[in-house]
């Protein structure tokens, strides 16, 4: 396949583009040469895990007064990795983030210069103009300002302190006795009521009598039977509970009893039970493959454990149980940074499609690097046990990396790549 565009730098050293984007390219791909006006790029192509050295992508500079014009020339073999995503967007998206992250720092390094030369003209700052005291002439003859006019002293010292009255306060204080208080209202006058009309047929309406400080005779003799009526109120609740207890325990042996009589049948059914539990079961055939270990439910929160659910999470054929321990997106997929979750969803399907036969994955010797309270780097051997078409086994040893985040109290995979 064959893929041409081309980028416009506004930077008009056409050298120093090609130099700078030569960096970019080389996380990218297998080889990159440079010649005097063009890079030649080996191994740039579609794949997220491989790279073929039979990709190769040409970038010709062409230098202008104030810009530099890259002229892309990609030719690159079809992976069967890539899945439905089109190609050659993969690796345009590949060689324009390179360019994007020449810009970047084209720019910065400009706008460091341009910062640098504003900085170094320094002139020595001009001596400060003499302070001047101005004392204002008074002219003979002339009154001087009062100084009582601007009064701003505190109050006289040989003014007497403010007295606080303390007789209201201590008369208010002092509490009356009963006889004074008694006395006293028998000295108020109580003013007569107005006599009003009653009329012939009319029955006499009772007046209440006054209030008085000491209860009648007949309340105070009410009184010890209300409160023997308040008492029996409130101890009869307590009765009734009482007795509804004594009923139900009352109750409670023949119930028990009921179902010691219907143990036996219980028992009787679990014997068989276990009866036919105990019975041999024919061997599976040597050729089965052993079913996936299921993935917890809950993630571990120790790293080596988590390692190890992923791990099993992996030979499962379920993508979305793959998908769960990948942050979204990823820094880095082996090759490919800034990859989304539809992009690894995808080859995750793809590689599940791939399996014919036999397929199996394990995590060997997990070792923690750096492990701090939110991310973690872990190095782990996959041992990959593979059924290839020719039905040979094929048996591999991967030493990778792979770099954790702590993301809602569960760790999540950051980053994962060969390293060896």
């Amino acid at each position: 396949m064959k893929l041409q565009f081309d980028e416009i730098v506004k930077h008009s050293d056409a050298d120093l583009v090609l130099r700078t984007l030569e960096q970019h390219l080389r996380e990218v791909s297998l080889e990159t040469v440079r010649t005097e006006d063009e890079l030649i790029v080996y191994g740039l192509g579609p794949s997220f895990r491989t790279m073929n050295p039979n990709d190769k992508t040409v970038v010709r500079a062409t230098s202008q007064p104030d810009a530099t014009t890259l002229h892309t020339e990609a030719n690159f073999l079809a992976s069967a990795l890539a899945g439905n995503v089109a190609q050659d967007e993969i690796v345009r998206s590949k060689i324009e983030r390179a360019f994007e992250s020449l810009k970047a720092e084209l720019n910065y390094s400009a706008a460091s210069r341009q910062t640098t030369s504003w900085t170094l003209p320094a002139t020595e700052p001009a001596p400060p103009d003499p302070v001047v005291e101005t004392i204002p002439v008074i002219a003979e003859g002339s009154p001087a300002a009062p100084i009582e006019a601007k009064e701003i002293s505190p109050a006289p010292i040989n003014r007497a302190p403010d007295v606080m009255p303390t007789t209201s306060i201590e008369s208010k204080s002092e509490p009356q006795p009963e006889s004074k208080i008694e006395s006293q209202a028998e000295s108020k006058p109580e003013p007569s009521p107005e006599p009003t009309p009653v009329p012939k047929n009319a029955e006499p309406t009772l007046t209440a009598p006054r209030r008085s400080t000491l209860a009648p005779p007949a309340a105070m003799e009410a009184a010890p039977t209300k409160r023997r009526q308040s008492a029996i109120l409130l101890v009869l609740p307590l009765l009734l509970l009482l007795l509804a207890a004594a009923i139900y325990f009352l109750q409670r042996p023949h119930s028990s009893q009921s179902l010691y009589t219907a143990k036996p049948e219980g028992h009787t059914a679990s014997a068989s039970v276990e009866n036919q539990a105990a019975a041999p079961v024919p061997d599976p055939p040597a050729t089965a493959v052993a079913p996936p270990q299921p993935v917890p439910a809950a993630m571990p929160t120790d790293i080596k454990a988590w390692v190890q659910a992923w791990a099993a999470a992996i030979r499962t054929r379920d993508v979305q149980s793959q998908l769960s321990f990948y942050a979204t997106p990823l820094d880095r997929y082996f090759l490919t940074p800034d990859v989304s979750r539809e992009q690894l969803l995808n080859d995750k399907q793809v590689e599940i499609d791939n399996r014919k036969g036999l397929w199996t994955f394990k995590a060997e010797d997990v070792v923690v690097q750096k492990k701090t309270a939110a991310s973690a780097v872990v190095t782990l051997i996959k041992h990959i046990i593979v059924e290839l078409p020719s039905s040979v086994i094929q048996e591999q040893r991967i030493k990778a990396q792979l770099k954790l985040k702590l993301v809602d109290g569960s760790w999540k995979i950051t980053s994962e790549r060969t390293i060896g």
